[in-house]
């Protein structure tokens, strides 16, 4: 049972400070970034800030190596860019070395190579069971990948059931591009928006790229007065408040 871990990360953002908090009741945890930390001072966890260098579009966080040697475990983020991470795999390190990501980046063609930094690492966290179906079709061995779904922390889930009831189909997340598919959402909705109340309608929780077109789909789906763009929510009783009134 490891004692102490060590989690690679960009950037601390807020969403993730629950999740490292929570490691550190039971852990001695350090969690490495190179760009935004949002934890305040009162965390169990300690944040690591590093220096990092940046060729082309791959990064190296410096340090790494050293840190990882002195550590039980390792989490790093499964961006095959960041060298640093990356090295591991070629050092002892490697049997302690988890990874954690959605699993697969944009190119089909990378598919394989991570299938083997996986086999040759301790293992892989995803996000989802689909994902993981599809690196055991690749040969990982089941027991090297794990499943911990995303979401949003909520400390206080107590707030009252909405007087109006649940109205609202909601979708949390940052909007990058169109890789999330958030279009079809919005289209689906638009297909039965004349069949459901008028009351009924989507919330979409989140900032990104993608946001302007996804206000123009809406646009031209006729949809704009059923779909409310809320941008990023940090204030945990607001994002419970829109979870109480969510169908889905």
């Amino acid at each position: 049972m490891p004692k102490s871990v060590l989690i690679l990360q960009r950037n601390i953002p807020h969403y993730r400070v629950p999740v490292f908090d929570g490691l550190a009741r039971d852990y001695d945890v350090t969690t490495v970034y190179s760009g935004v930390c949002t934890a305040g001072p009162d965390v169990r966890f300690r944040p690591h800030r590093v220096s990092v260098r940046e060729f082309g579009g791959l990064q190296f966080q410096s340090g790494v190596s050293a840190l990882a040697k002195t550590h039980d475990a390792v989490i790093a983020m499964f961006d095959v860019r960041w060298l640093s991470s990356l090295r591991l795999v070629l050092t002892p390190v490697r049997h302690r070395l988890l990874w954690w990501g959605h699993g697969f980046g944009r190119s089909r063609a990378a598919r394989w190579p991570r299938a083997r930094i996986v086999r040759a690492s301790a293992g892989l966290i995803l996000y989802d069971e689909a994902h993981r179906g599809a690196y055991q079709d690749l040969g990982v061995p089941v027991e090297k990948l794990f499943v911990a779904p995303n979401t949003m922390f909520v400390r206080d889930p107590s707030l009252p059931a909405d007087p109006n009831g649940r109205r609202s189909f909601v979708f949390v997340s940052r909007i990058r591009g169109t890789r999330k598919r958030v279009d079809l959402l919005i289209d689906g909705f638009a297909q039965v928006a004349d069949r459901i109340p008028k009351e009924i309608g989507i919330e979409i929780v989140g900032d990104g790229d993608g946001l302007p077109a996804l206000r123009e789909a809406a646009a031209a789906a006729g949809i704009e007065d059923r779909v409310c763009f809320h941008g990023e929510v940090r204030d945990e009783r607001e994002l419970s408040a829109i979870y109480h009134r969510a169908l889905a």
